[in-house]
């Protein structure tokens, strides 16, 4: 964000709810422009002997009380792709950013601006989503020493411009209606800015009451930026604006982890979410072979078609290419993909001739099916194929507990309100 040839003032806020297509549209084609491809890596989350979770700072959900960021956030800076005006999605609930910020200073000489000095520094900001809220709280500071001023007469570099003060505020593009920032402006003057570097921080919220009244799970799109502005002297200014950034704020009932439940969240949307399972897992490497087999040999897998088999669901890092869609654990779609999954495990109708050649040992052998049995491209879609093979017990129950792990830590909604990847890393 920077105050060198953007908009003059910031647009018009919009009093309307986005719509939902297009703002997934726009999300996706940000994440692809900017290679966003969040993941979440299942080899570091730790699971008992039975393949369920247990608790640790992988599962637990990041608080967004502090008055800094915490590690995580930090830990995004140090990351590649932070460096650029839309920052980095660390993950769907990290944001951060790191880039720079500044104003020209003009004088109107006959009536015409006229450019003085420039000066700027270099920011760094952090975006927290909440778990367990409609929030994100974001933190901005700048970078010590960072301050830069150019073009100044030398007098003026040293008497005039390090006073002159900048302010910078988070904001919705959206009216208070459906979004809405928390406080007002941080003005410092360059000196200060250049020499005491506190974080500060702000919260973005989403008002549930202007989601679409039939929808069950309250979810609402936003988009917010950066706004920055100085003042100061008799200096023309020229407010700055950072490119929009996008939100998806929702209120599903259907999450929780160790016993609380998650009612309401806020993610960041700009981004190709996937998840990730090792073939070095040794918790898992039969299923992620699995996978991988159904992905990339499908006609090699079972049951058997009489066409080329499309299995969708892989991750490649193209947004366009077919993923998956969550839906309930107890809903009927679930029930249709298990029915069908079990028939071709057991080579009974309408897979009885193609289904697998010898069913899963009792006691030993799991069915595992790719894709997943919780996904609308499960065994009962009409328009894609699936994969069945008999794998350990123990491997296919920790993989379940896993892709648990996932939907909970990327704020996987059902339906198309999210599409997902799953990559397979040797």
């Amino acid at each position: 964000m920077t105050g060198f040839g953007l908009p003059p003032k910031p647009p018009a806020k919009l009093d309307a709810r986005l719509d939902p297509a297009q703002a997934r549209k726009r999300s996706r084609d940000r994440a692809l422009a900017t290679k966003q491809f969040s993941y979440r890596d299942t080899s570091a989350v730790p699971l008992d002997q039975s393949g369920a979770l247990v608790p640790s700072s992988q599962t637990d959900a990041v608080p967004i009380t502090a008055a800094t960021p915490p590690q995580v956030g930090r830990e995004c800076l140090q990351q590649p792709g932070v460096f650029g005006e839309a920052g980095r999605v660390h993950n769907r609930f990290v944001w951060c950013q790191r880039y720079i910020t500044g104003n020209i200073y003009e004088r109107l000489v006959e009536g015409r601006p006229v450019e003085v000095g420039r000066s700027y520094f270099t920011f760094e900001a952090v975006g927290i989503g909440s778990p367990n809220s409609r929030d994100i709280k974001v933190y901005f500071r700048n970078v010590p020493g960072s301050v830069r001023y150019t073009g100044w007469s030398l007098i003026e570099r040293y008497t005039v411009a390090p006073y002159l003060n900048w302010a910078v505020l988070p904001d919705c593009t959206q009216t208070d209606q459906y979004c809405f920032a928390s406080d007002g402006a941080t003005a410092h003057s360059f000196q200060t800015w250049d020499s005491n570097n506190p974080w500060v921080d702000w919260t973005i919220s989403s008002n549930a009451k202007g989601a679409d009244p039939a929808d069950p799970d309250k979810v609402l799109y936003h988009d917010w930026h950066w706004h920055g502005e100085g003042s100061g002297g008799d200096f023309v200014y020229t407010p700055a604006l950072s490119q929009d950034y996008g939100l998806r704020c929702d209120s599903a009932d259907y999450f929780s982890l160790f016993g609380f439940r998650y009612p309401a969240a806020c993610i960041f949307n700009d981004v190709v979410p996937h998840l990730q399972y090792d073939v070095g897992d040794s918790r898992v490497t039969t299923v992620a072979q699995h996978i991988r087999d159904a992905q990339d040999r499908p006609d090699t897998t079972y049951p058997t078609e009489d066409h080329a088999k499309l299995i969708p669901g892989k991750f490649t890092g193209n947004r366009e290419a077919p993923g998956l869609h969550r839906v309930p654990g107890d809903g009927s779609i679930k029930a249709d993909n298990t029915r069908l999954k079990d028939a071709a495990c057991l080579r009974t109708p309408p897979y009885e001739n193609t289904g697998l050649p010898v069913p899963p040992v009792s006691g030993v052998e799991d069915c595992d099916e790719y894709p997943f049995a919780t996904t609308e491209e499960g065994a009962a879609n009409y328009f894609y194929d699936f994969s069945v093979r008999a794998l350990p017990r123990a491997q296919n129950r920790s993989a379940g507990g896993l892709l648990n792990w996932y939907y909970f830590r990327d704020r996987v909604l059902y339906y198309q309100n999210d599409e997902f990847y799953t990559e397979i890393r040797p």
